[in-house]
């Protein structure tokens, strides 16, 4: 948030009154949708790189209701010393169906399928370009504005004018 109140910060003093809109709303855009995107993609990206994927049956299938309908399925893992787990699972994920398990050795983020663990590193990759956007649109803003302004206030000043918002005469030991 402090980042994106700087790149904000950024834009409004170097973009020109023109650009400044249209840059606040593709950076609103993606301020929004990469903390959704990256909020479910977060632990199968630790998962995909410390992960320990170990092959389970699924012994139950629960609905979970929440926002949405999503399941809840019951892995016993083929070791036999590990207590059965509950993992997020798909409405087609029936018991008796062999699945694999992917979990963190350090246990600080729930186990997944492996499958969901693929799947979320898609959601991974456009959190991550969510992110790039963000800085492409707003270093983008402020250097066309950072490019044209001096040639604007050149023109002003030829002009004998006072750049909107600024004032030429202010400062200490300016004189009247």
């Amino acid at each position: 948030m402090v980042s994106a109140v700087g790149l904000m910060k950024v834009v409004s003093v170097l973009a020109t009154p023109l650009v400044r809109p249209l840059a606040y709303a593709l950076m609103f855009i993606a301020l929004l949708a990469v903390p959704v995107i990256a909020s479910d993609s977060a632990g199968a990206v630790v998962l995909r790189e410390r992960g320990v994927t170990r092959s389970g049956v699924v012994t139950a299938v629960t609905p979970w209701r929440g926002k949405v309908t999503e399941y809840l399925c019951t892995v016993r893992e083929d070791n036999p010393v590990q207590r059965p787990d509950t993992v997020f699972c798909e409405h087609d994920d029936r018991p008796g169906e062999q699945v694999n398990v992917v979990r963190d050795p350090k246990a600080m983020v729930r186990p997944q399928l492996a499958t969901s663990v693929e799947e979320d590193q898609v959601e991974a990759a456009f959190a991550v370009a969510g992110a790039i956007w963000l800085l492409v649109v707003a270093v983008s803003a402020a250097a066309l504005g950072a490019t044209v302004r001096p040639s604007q206030l050149r023109a002003w000043q030829a002009a004998g004018e006072e750049a909107p918002g600024e004032s030429l005469s202010s400062g200490a030991g300016a004189v009247a």
